[in-house]
């Protein structure tokens, strides 16, 4: 997404610029001392097989006795969104993060469209047979879209201008799902 891909720049020119990246080391007290540190509340957090929760579907694949570790940043987990503790710390970080690369933000787009003219934005994979019933399923990606189109077909072709219109079924528009969520 894009949020992610300039987050990604950002650091990248915190590295390039200095701003400590690889190579650079900070002790614990330079970075408890930074504005908005996170707190460190040790807390003992299971993991495994733990009676009274559901852990999956399938008990096989978790630890039986459940093994323990101490998680100090624990206090940020917010599942139901609606922490104010976490919330707050969070709007502190993003405050903290939008100053200290202000003076890149102009950088950061630059480095965004020239990543983005190198990716072919309307693309597909090459079906895949699934099933006994004859189907072969791919994904697309249009351009301008955030996210993929599941398909699938009969046809025993494999090029783009045979899988388009009425040759394929769309089972699932990601693009769909996600239309009226505030965030996906």
């Amino acid at each position: 997404s894009l949020a992610l891909m300039v987050s990604w720049v950002r650091g990248l020119q915190r590295r390039i610029t200095g701003g400590g990246g690889v190579g650079v080391r900070r002790s614990a007290t330079t970075m408890s001392s930074k504005p908005g540190a996170a707190a460190r509340v040790n807390q003992a957090v299971k993991f495994g097989v733990v009676p009274g929760e559901n852990r999956g579907n399938n008990p096989d694949l978790l630890f039986d006795p459940p093994v323990v570790r101490e998680d100090p940043y624990f206090w940020l987990r917010d599942d139901t969104r609606k922490s104010d503790k976490v919330i707050d710390y969070l709007k502190q970080e993003n405050a903290h993060c939008t100053a200290a690369t202000a003076h890149i933000e102009s950088f950061s787009e630059e480095i965004y469209h020239e990543m983005k003219s190198h990716l072919k934005e309307t693309d597909q994979e090459v079906p895949y047979p699934w099933g006994s019933l004859g189907w072969r399923y791919f994904t697309r990606t249009l351009e301008g879209k955030s996210y993929k189109l599941h398909c699938r077909t009969q046809s025993e072709s494999i090029l783009e201008a045979d899988l388009q219109g009425d040759a394929i079924d769309v089972v699932l528009d990601e693009n769909e799902v996600a239309k009226d969520q505030s965030y996906c």
